[in-house]
């Protein structure tokens, strides 16, 4: 990722003036950022924002799937599970940024079908949709590659970055908020002049 950085920066600061931010980071610029954007959504698969929908009480309906529900009854979406599907997902438990790529053999199910529309879906849809989907998908899209393009980041823990320990798991139970600490340095950035 860093490297894609640093070749977007380069491609927009072409004098030796100092950088000119608002050149660089232009909506249209951060959009050719496709590899970045693909990492961003791979991300809120195996992340999501919420690893479940709110709670709705039920009518007494029968289901697509053919599930009855009775009227009532408590219903959530647990959007972790969708979103590491085996049927709709290669290797669920990867960091496959690929994945949203079109032209990638890993943008499809693994049985080679079309992945359901609904199988990564962390901002939910429809009417339901997160007020702050847009927003957060922009800030993203400035905010990621500003900092990385002018700070390194580290684990201080190198278990982490071995596999010794395991990253923390996000769940609604959380009696503490976990503590993954990063040694951050600042990047040179002449190089990119």
């Amino acid at each position: 990722m860093k490297e894609l950085i640093d070749t977007h920066l380069k491609n927009y600061i072409n004098d030796p003036k100092p950088i000119d931010t608002e050149k660089v980071y232009t909506y249209e610029s951060v959009e050719s950022l496709k590899y970045f954007v693909h990492c961003f959504y791979e991300s809120l698969r195996i992340e999501p924002p919420t690893v479940a929908s709110g709670g709705i009480y039920t009518q007494d309906e029968t289901l697509p799937c053919g599930l009855k529900v009775k009227k009532g009854d408590f219903m959530a979406i647990n959007i972790q599970s969708i979103q590491n599907d085996r049927n709709e997902w290669f290797s669920p438990e990867k960091f496959i940024p690929e994945r949203f790529d079109t032209n990638s053999p890993y943008y499809k199910r693994p049985d080679g079908k079309k992945r359901n529309p609904l199988s990564c879906n962390p901002f939910f849809g429809g009417k339901r949709i997160c007020l702050g989907k847009t927003f957060a998908e922009t800030v993203a899209k400035f905010v990621v590659p500003a900092l990385l393009s002018r700070f390194n980041f580290e684990f201080v823990d190198q278990d982490y970055i071995t596999g010794a320990k395991e990253k923390p798991k996000v769940n609604l139970g959380m009696d503490e908020d976990p503590v993954v600490l990063l040694k951050l340095t600042r990047v040179n950035l002449k190089k990119y002049l």
